[in-house]
């Protein structure tokens, strides 16, 4: 198999999708309850809209598609973010094929991904926007290098579409494309393609295709921008020095802690070769070091800049993402034997490949013997069944307080209307009748049930006061797949509609 992904580009993006095939039938064998993310997007898949929270729309959008064209399930999340994952390996592959000769060091950079773990991990369990992102990131770099290489107005054109669909990605793509416009004006050739005409196409595209969301940012831009800046300026009592270094720290660190693995995998593997490769060059490694140089300065810079003192991971797996590429490019230009260190390098990526899916298998099902639960285990399913032939009959709206309950709540209802105070800007509308009531559920915290005072405040303000003296009721489920002793707590308020 070795020598076949080696030799074959098709043999590797057959076991990509194999891989991905394995993940989305892992997933399918998971009890239903979803994860932050994948409770957005069921919650999200309501609208399609210009704009949704602090997050741009272009993830939403697609699933939001697919629900539509197939239904809202297990199946049709866990296909959109398999797809996507895929998409990120697959053009990860055509973007180091296109940078380097040597195709054996290709199949070690794209490999080199499962050693690292918010990609391999955190990626496939929790992200959705990075994911999508990191798609972006490459196609829009494959755009950049064709337009460099053989410039004409598809190119242009393309590498338009690829900047302006990044932009819908997440934010901090501005960055992205910041950099490559320092590491295409740091390109021989690359200056020239700024200065030609066929630029202003390319500007036009890209501005075009983000322009009706960067007008809803502007109308919203507190909704749009406030919670995210809101956690990455969290100040405890430090002094401002201590505030203005913990930033710029911070950000080394995660350097270190998303890099590393990787770093110290091809260290063990390539040895020697690994510490010299440094003094040698190329020009796409110059490119892509200048890019990433360029990324790092400016994010340092925004960090400093707004006072960045809580920074998460997940922020910067697409910049770090390509550091193993940068490394294969380097090892590349040192003349290294690529098809021995492909040869070394894939039992370690295939190993980690049977891994990852096995994990995720056992600590869902064993989490009853160790009494820590994920959220997988959370038995939405089993409550909203026993709700609905309690009350015999469906809720003509259900409201929930946070962002999980959303989600799940609309996958096992996904006929009736959810609304969340979480996203209260996203609201829906609703037929209540004396036979639809409306439903509420939040999370129980203790086992004597009482009003949420979110959802009070909520009730009194639209419905009424009389309305909020309904009665709280309370139901302990057992934990999917737990030993059937710990349970779960939903509090829950059935509302019908007063006579006149």
């Amino acid at each position: 198999m070795r020598r076949a992904l080696v030799s074959n580009g098709g043999a590797v993006i057959a076991l990509l999708a194999l891989y991905f095939t394995v993940q989305f039938a892992v997933r399918l064998s998971l009890p239903s309850g979803l994860r932050f993310d994948e409770s957005q997007q069921a919650f999200f898949s309501q609208w399609l809209t210009w704009g949704y929270d602090s997050q741009p729309p272009l993830y939403n959008w697609i699933q939001a598609i697919v629900v539509a064209l197939f239904g809202l399930s297990l199946a049709t999340l866990s296909a959109t973010k398999n797809l996507m994952l895929f998409g990120v390996y697959a053009s990860y592959y055509t973007l180091a094929r296109s940078l380097m000769r040597n195709k054996a060091l290709a199949v070690v950079a794209v490999f080199s991904l499962f050693t690292m773990p918010q990609v391999v991990w955190e990626a496939q369990r929790d992200l959705t926007h990075s994911v999508i992102e990191m798609m972006m990131v490459c196609l829009t770099l494959l755009a950049a290098v064709r337009t460099i290489r053989k410039p004409s107005y598809i190119a242009y054109a393309l590498t338009g579409v690829a900047i302006g669909l990044g932009l819908l990605t997440k934010y901090n793509y501005a960055v992205i494309a910041a950099a490559l416009f320092i590491a295409v004006a740091a390109h021989p050739i690359g200056r020239k393609r700024i200065l030609d005409r066929r630029i202003i196409l390319t500007l036009a595209i890209a501005v075009l295709t983000c322009l009706p969301h960067a007008l809803w940012v502007v109308s919203d831009i507190d909704l749009a921008t406030g919670r995210t800046l809101g956690i990455m300026q969290q100040h405890g009592s430090e002094s401002r020095l201590a505030a203005a270094l913990k930033g710029p720290l911070e950000l080394l660190w995660l350097i270190v802690l998303i890099s590393a693995p990787t770093c110290v995998v091809l260290l063990l593997i390539a040895r020697r070769s690994l510490l010299v490769c440094y003094k040698a060059d190329s020009e796409w490694s110059r490119f892509l070091g200048i890019f990433l140089l360029a990324s790092f300065t400016l994010l340092l810079m925004l960090i400093v800049g707004f006072q960045m003192t809580s920074l998460r991971d997940r922020w910067f797996v697409p910049f770090l993402f390509l550091v193993p590429l940068y490394i294969c490019l380097k090892l590349e230009a040192s003349g290294i034997d690529g098809n021995r260190l492909a040869m070394r390098f894939l039992p370690v990526a295939m190993i980690v490949m049977v891994l990852v899916p096995c994990a995720l298998l056992v600590r869902v099902n064993l989490s009853g013997l160790l009494h820590s639960y994920e959220a997988y285990n959370v038995p939405y399913a089993t409550f909203v069944r026993t709700l609905l032939a309690e009350e015999n009959k469906a809720p003509a709206l259900v409201l929930t307080d946070d962002w999980k309950p959303s989600g799940n709540l609309k996958l096992q209802l996904p006929k009736v209307p959810v609304m969340s105070l979480y996203f209260g800007n996203l609201r829906t509308t609703y037929d209540w009748q004396p036979d639809k009531p409306v439903l509420l559920v939040w999370e129980g915290g203790t086992t004597a049930p009482q009003w949420n005072p979110r959802l009070k405040d909520w009730i009194d303000s639209q419905l009424g006061s009389a309305y909020s003296d309904a009665p709280v009721k309370q139901m302990a489920i057992p934990y999917d797949r737990g030993d059937g002793r710990d349970s779960f707590l939903f509090d829950y308020v059935w509302l019908y509609p007063h006579p006149g």
